[in-house]
């Protein structure tokens, strides 16, 4: 049976291959059943990935060739493709696809596919075990994410200098009195500071100053680099 399927697919890509390169619905179609016998064909996997990318462009100019109430890119189609390769590959290749949508002026349709590469960057993470840049890229992967870290941030650089403060002799900062409860008031003290909201706060030794430049300096390239960056992204797809 695969023998067959291999004389088959053989002919199909020596047809192809004939083909006028006007010839789009055409070529599109022949290789729509190229890609679907590759794809039950180990033999053939190295061709599978070309292929595919090949499709892409057809598909594009399938698309524009039509009329307008047909000229809507279905994302069930790409999807169907791109789930005969493996997760790097669904990667590589939906970058390569995005490079296509803004060739051809289909901008307001990358989105969801920075979202899918996103979400299989993660996966991939995760089937690789590397637990740290999983949480890395979690943490960054939208706005929402980007918010909920910059908040544990402030809770944890806020723990560790109270911990310091009140159980060692490291430092002796004179806080703001924002409320009685003594944890959130260093939670207080801490975002402030860092916000620019206040400068009040009286650093007597160089441990001290230390630490608030290194606090300041974290949350300052975290804001810029990537709060800041995925805003203006969100606004330029506007």
């Amino acid at each position: 049976m695969s023998q067959q399927k291999i004389i088959i697919l053989q002919q199909w890509i020596k047809d192809y291959n004939k083909l006028d390169k006007n010839d789009i619905e055409v070529k599109f179609h022949t290789l729509d059943s190229i890609i679907q016998i590759e794809s039950d064909l180990d033999i053939s996997k190295q061709l599978l990935y070309k292929h595919i990318k090949q499709w892409f462009i057809l598909y594009i100019k399938s698309i524009e060739s039509k009329n307008f109430s047909y000229d809507e890119i279905l994302y069930e189609k790409v999807i169907e493709k791109i789930n005969y390769l493996s997760i790097t590959e669904k990667i590589s290749i939906l970058n390569y696809f995005i490079r296509i949508l803004k060739r051809y002026y289909h901008e307001e349709k990358i989105s969801q596919y920075q979202k899918l590469i996103k979400e299989l960057e993660l996966k991939c993470l995760l089937d690789n075990n590397s637990y740290f840049n999983y949480l890395l890229k979690l943490s960054t992967s939208n706005l929402l994410s980007m918010l909920i870290t910059l908040f544990i941030m402030l809770l944890l650089f806020s723990l560790f200098w109270y911990l310091l403060q009140e159980y060692t002799s490291l430092m002796n900062i004179c806080l703001l009195e924002f409320t009685s409860n003594n944890y959130m008031n260093y939670f207080l003290n801490m975002s402030s500071y860092i916000f620019g909201i206040t400068s009040k706060l009286k650093l007597y030794n160089i441990f001290e100053l230390i630490l608030f430049i290194t606090v300041k300096f974290v949350f300052y390239i975290y804001l810029t680099y990537f709060v800041i960056k995925e805003i203006s992204n969100k606004m330029d797809k506007k």
